[in-house]
């Protein structure tokens, strides 16, 4: 154990969070289970719970977590075979205890991981969360909320696609050549929503969550080099552009910034030039697809120097052609967004209000529409709003903006 101060509550549950991809995929690498993999690794946690707070962080606490969790595995197998004989048990299945940091897990096992979850016995909004389960270790309340669904019907979606993986016997590899078209797109998917819940925590006191932002990019990454076609790296282009602003979202006070008063300086200038050259290799194809396009949007405002010279216009017809690859609700709210932007907030609100019924559980649509209602003087439309926004809201950072927004509209500031 490490002889640093004891860990917080907050140290060791970003540390577990940090592990979940790697330990789960190396689990089941070994042992061939999702579910005993989930199992032994929510086990190690519960152990780690007890342990850390009173000895420490491990030096290496991945390499801790995997060690008691295949411990767990080996045990629950014995149990289930008594008559097995011990010693052939622990040859097949042991693992060293000092495990090497680099060794643990290479890359290459998450990505075989997602491949496993995205298989085709299972329908593509199953593929996805399973993989925002068990690689990403999401609780089923974030994924729930990802899919704008409620938790028992998430819940019994994770359940199903678990037991399909078992009785289909869904081999754990990277699919061939043949098999990796049909499954390419599904894994971009995946690793965008990964991002996604980066990049607004569900719960909790942070706004982004860093561990899971940079599991999607080096996921992003092993896909792109795995098979070198547009749309995996315009997903890598789209990451490294988002995550460059990053550090600027928040400010000394650890508060929300938006991206119009954000300090561009902080920007990462090596993620921004990451972006735009991948973006700018990918483009001339002619091949374009939504992770472009985004990606496209994203280098926008990569490349504005300021907000007020952001190319709306421009933004506007990207957005467009985005709904016309993919026509869906969010979609058209940020294009509706990007109208009220323009200097167009009335005919936004049209459109806000057309999208209500399919948006009507979703917290952004609520803050994008207080906030526009505010922009035109609609002062007790957007007051509502914004109860909606909060109602919708668990992330305490963005909490505390959307109330001080609220309280500046009543203030009539």
């Amino acid at each position: 154990m490490s002889k640093t101060k004891l860990p917080s509550q907050n140290d060791i549950e970003r540390e577990l969070r940090r592990a979940t991809g790697k330990v789960v995929a190396a689990l089941v690498a070994r042992f061939g289970d999702i579910q005993d993999a989930e199992d032994a690794f929510q086990d190690a946690c519960a152990k780690a719970l007890q342990v850390w707070p009173t000895k420490g962080l491990p030096n290496k606490p991945i390499a801790w977590l995997l060690t008691v969790a295949q411990r767990r595995i080996i045990d629950q197998r014995r149990r289930r075979k008594p008559n097995d004989n011990a010693h052939e048990i622990h040859q097949r299945w042991y693992v060293p205890n000092q495990i090497d940091e680099a060794s643990e897990l290479v890359p290459d096992e998450r990505l075989k991981l997602i491949f496993t979850c995205c298989h085709p016995c299972l329908d593509k909004q199953s593929q996805t969360a399973l993989t925002l389960k068990v690689v990403c270790g999401l609780s089923v309340r974030e994924i729930a909320r990802a899919f704008v669904v409620s938790e028992s019907a998430m819940q019994q979606r994770l359940q199903r696609a678990k037991a399909k993986i078992r009785i289909a016997k869904v081999p754990y590899k990277v699919p061939n050549a043949e098999e990796l078209s049909e499954r390419l797109e599904q894994a971009r998917e995946v690793i965008y929503l990964i991002y996604n819940e980066s990049y607004s925590s569900f719960e909790g006191g942070d706004l982004t969550r860093e561990d899971l932002a940079n599991e999607a990019r080096r996921l992003a990454e092993l896909l792109s080099a795995l098979n070198r076609d547009p749309e995996s790296a315009g997903l890598l282009a789209l990451l490294c552009l988002n995550q460059s602003r990053h550090k600027s979202r928040l400010d000394n006070n650890n508060e929300l910034v938006t991206l119009k008063d954000q300090d561009r300086r902080q920007w990462d200038t090596r993620l921004i030039n990451q972006g735009l050259e991948l973006l700018n290799s990918v483009l001339p194809k002619g091949l374009t697809g939504r992770y472009q396009l985004q990606a496209a949007i994203s280098a926008i405002y990569a490349e504005s120097q300021s907000w007020q010279s952001t190319d709306w216009p421009q933004i506007i017809l990207l957005y467009k052609a985005l709904y016309q690859l993919e026509p869906t609700p969010t979609v058209e709210l940020n294009l509706v967004v990007a109208i009220a932007h323009s200097g167009n907030p009335k005919i936004a609100l049209n459109g806000l209000k057309r999208l209500q019924p399919r948006l009507d559980n979703y917290q952004p649509y609520w803050a994008s529409r207080a906030a526009i209602e505010a922009s035109v003087g609609l002062k007790d439309e957007a007051d509502s709003s914004y109860e909606q926004a909060l109602a919708l809201t668990k992330n305490q950072i963005e909490k505390r903006f959307l109330e001080s927004q609220q309280y500046q509209l009543r203030d009539g500031k």
